[in-house]
């Protein structure tokens, strides 16, 4: 999709809510303090594809630099997609090396707590019962298991 735009000559942005979803997760990675190798590549790998502005791009770049208000982001979020995309990639960046930090978990919590509707909770309700599943109680005893293989797997589970 994205090729047959730029074969066109056509490459819009994305939009407000996948942009501000992506602000949000970056924030989480500085939530304990720690920014690890591993969590700037992933979110690398999974921002290439995307059709981003130079001042998106240069912006999350930033904040891959300089912590951003993950609650701000968050509440920029529109789309309930977005948002289910959040909770997977928050969790599975905060439990990316091995241990929850209670940084990571109040931060995510705090966010959990936002007004929001019903549909919203329930999502956010599933999203995360959908990692403890794939993650804390099953996947995490793998060796084998990465970070990008996990959140496939979650995605994938929601579109199934």
């Amino acid at each position: 999709m994205i090729k047959d735009r730029l074969d066109k000559g056509i490459l819009m942005a994305i939009n407000d809510s996948l942009f501000n979803m992506w602000r949000a997760v970056i924030a989480i990675v500085h939530a304990d303090t720690k920014v690890q190798p591993h969590e700037i590549n992933f979110i690398l790998q999974n921002i290439k594809g995307l059709a981003l502005s130079d001042e998106q791009r240069d912006i999350l770049f930033a904040d891959m630099r300089t912590p951003y208000d993950a609650e701000a982001a968050f509440c920029r979020i529109s789309s309930p997609a977005h948002k289910e995309s959040f909770f997977h990639l928050a969790r599975a960046i905060a439990w990316s090396d091995g241990d929850l930090d209670d940084r990571e978990d109040a931060l995510i919590a705090r966010i959990r707590a936002l007004p929001s509707d019903k549909n919203d909770v329930s999502m956010m309700e599933e999203a995360l019962s959908h990692f403890r599943e794939i993650y804390v109680e099953g996947a995490s005893e793998k060796k084998d298991v990465s970070l990008f293989s996990m959140v496939q797997s979650l995605i994938s589970r929601r579109s199934a």
